[in-house]
């Protein structure tokens, strides 16, 4: 502990002692002298409340304290408040009021601004907003000079009546300002760690010795009486432990008081850190941060300055091999990947992203490029391979028939679209259909008509070329699309084909005969729809069947 730190302890143990005595000499006064009582009480409250508006002010250029910057400007006023209050009092002869409604009057707004003070005070104890000191002192400014005006013009409600005591408003008053209190006690709760736990404690109880003032002072019916001695009594405990708070604190660990938001901040960032650190180090994505490397002003590659344990996992390149290698280096390539890409992110400071196939990986990444700091540069890599491969698979199967992996009819009509805009002839469309499916499923069961469809579909695509369309288009349908092809070349394709199906019957033991119909159409001239080639062919397909 410091030399300055060891001379205010043992001042303020002497403070404690001295404290303690007078407290209880102010008891002892209170059932024999109550004006003394009361005027040295509420002088003790205006002397702490002034002593707390300097520290404010001295502080408010040196500290972002919202909490001590608002409070200690709102109890200058409400010392201003309760000064008045004194000299107002019964007895004192200050004010000729002939009675005791003034001093109650302001006894009660002092109160009230007290109570809503240190709630607006516990609200704005964390914001990051910057506060306005001229501004809240002219707003107190005006508040003040708005409660005078109110009092000298008598339209501030009446607090006591004499020979009938308290009035309805200001036993109200006390209970909506302790539920202020009471609120103001759970902000401070909510607040704790704002507050060094000597500290937190010491305001707690002076909260909790104020409501128990404020209660007190519901039921007194002579400004003299035992209940108002009660309230003084508390109030003066409470107004003890602010003078601990603020004083003993503020002059024992002036930092703890004025500058403890310097440490909140910095534990914050720390957990921050930790949590930014928690991310990095556990992310599914590949983190690697990045420098440009120029030479004779140009850029000619990156140096990779720090990476995550995922990239490890996804690029497979160990981190020590990594950090502090340039990008050629790590990717093996004359041509360092995507530099023109990673100085255009640097330069704007936009973000940009890319899908990206790895040959040498056989994977895909998407890469995200952000650049925070001037010369550098993050990639964010994100395996998507799985995500590739679902698509391609959707993609497959959105074209091609689940049970033969020919081509299904959307794609046929696709392509028959596509023939239609370029008008490529000669080609040739052939309209294939199985016979008696529906007798092979009702006879032998669906698994079986399932085997002729394959196989058929199987005979097809071994007899067609590579540049053929070979598609399922229906139950028992196919079509071939034959392009650049004419009438005397399909009808070989054709023979080909109905050579197959006998080949196979003889070959393979079936419980029926695996039997086609066939149908060809071509075009020959440019004009001609495709539609129409695939009419004619379907046609001649079904006047085949019918022979049969």
């Amino acid at each position: 502990m410091s030399v300055t730190g060891n001379v205010f302890s043992k001042i303020l143990n002497k403070t404690n002692l001295i404290l303690f005595i007078f407290f209880i000499l102010l008891i002892f006064i209170s059932f024999n002298y109550f004006l003394v009582f009361h005027t040295l009480v509420e002088l003790f409250s205006v002397i702490i409340a002034a002593i707390i508006f300097v520290i404010a002010t001295y502080s408010s250029s040196k500290t972002e304290n919202h909490f001590l910057i608002i409070l200690g400007i709102a109890y200058g006023f409400i010392g201003s408040f309760d000064l008045l209050h004194t000299l107002a009092y019964k007895g004192m002869g200050v004010f000729e009021t002939g009675g005791s409604n003034l001093a109650t009057q302001l006894w009660i707004i002092a109160r009230y601004m007290e109570s809503i003070s240190i709630a607006i005070a516990f609200l704005f104890i964390t914001t990051n907003k910057k506060y306005n000191f001229n501004k809240i002192i002219y707003s107190y400014i005006t508040v003040t000079l708005l409660i005078l005006l109110s009092l000298y013009l008598k339209v501030f409600p009446n607090c006591f009546i004499e020979e009938v005591g308290l009035t309805s408003f200001k036993i109200i008053s006390e209970y909506i300002i302790s539920g202020i209190l009471i609120y103001g006690l759970f902000l401070l709760y909510k607040n704790k760690d704002y507050f060094e736990r000597y500290v937190y404690n010491l305001v707690f109880v002076s909260i909790i010795f104020t409501i128990f003032s404020e209660i007190a002072f519901t039921f007194y019916v002579d400004v003299y009486g035992l209940s108002n001695i009660t309230g003084h009594i508390f109030k003066l405990l409470s107004v003890i432990l602010i003078f601990k708070a603020i004083i003993e604190t503020g002059f024992k660990h002036p930092y703890d008081l004025l500058f403890r938001e310097i440490k909140i901040k910095k534990d914050q960032l720390e957990e921050e850190k930790k949590f930014i650190e928690n991310i990095y180090n556990n992310i599914n994505e590949g983190i690697c941060v990045n420098e440009l490397i120029y030479k004779d002003g140009n850029l000619v590659d990156y140096k990779i300055i720090d990476a995550n344990s995922a990239y490890k996992q996804i690029l497979e390149i160990p981190l020590n091999k990594a950090i502090g290698r340039l990008g050629s280096e790590i990717y093996d390539s004359e041509d360092v990947p995507f530099l023109d890409l990673y100085h255009k992110v640097a330069e704007s400071d936009e973000a940009h992203t890319i899908e990206k196939y790895f040959e040498s990986k056989d994977k895909y990444f998407r890469i995200t490029v952000t650049s925070p700091i001037d010369g550098q540069f993050i990639t964010l890599f994100h395996d998507i391979t799985k995500m590739k491969e679902k698509e391609e698979r959707i993609r497959y199967l959105s074209f091609h028939d689940k049970l033969t992996g020919l081509y299904n009819r959307r794609y046929f009509e696709n392509e028959m679209d596509k023939y239609n805009k370029s008008r490529l002839t000669p080609f040739s469309i052939i309209i294939i259909d199985l016979d008696k499916l529906k007798r092979i499923n009702d006879n032998y069961g669906h698994n079986i008509g399932d085997k002729y469809l394959k196989k058929t579909a199987h005979i097809l695509s071994e007899i067609t070329r590579v540049e053929d369309i070979v598609a399922r288009i229906g139950g028992d349908e196919f079509a071939i699309i034959l392009p650049e092809t004419n009438k005397k070349k399909a009808n070989k394709i054709v023979r080909r084909i109905k050579s197959k199906f006998e080949e196979i019957n003889k070959k393979e033991d079936l419980p029926m005969q695996l039997s086609i119909s066939l149908g060809l159409a071509t075009a020959n001239d440019n004009k001609e729809d495709i539609n129409e080639v695939y009419i004619r062919a379907d046609k001649q397909m079904y006047q085949n069947k019918l022979t049969k």
